[in-house]
């Protein structure tokens, strides 16, 4: 038997959206660097009030940050040069 289905080592649509939302780009390889727990957070953590995304994108960055040691990517949004 393989790994449980709830490994998340494939970023999630639900993780996929909020990090849309938020503006951040999160690699694969960067998503596998986090532990399961912080995965989890991130497919479970709230992210609708303006304070929920606020949220949101700092414990993104700092888990970016934490394993990568460089500030997260940016996403481009339509009429960004």
């Amino acid at each position: 038997m393989g790994a449980e289905p709830d490994d998340l080592e494939l970023m999630p649509r639900a993780a996929r959206d909020k990090l849309n939302l938020v503006g951040i780009k999160v690699h694969l390889r960067d998503w596998r660097r986090f532990s399961l727990a912080e995965r989890r957070q991130l497919v479970n953590q709230l992210c609708h009030s303006e304070g929920e995304i606020e949220l949101y994108r700092a414990v993104v960055e700092g888990l970016v940050r934490k394993y990568t040691g460089r500030p997260p990517e940016r996403l481009k949004r339509s009429g960004d040069r």
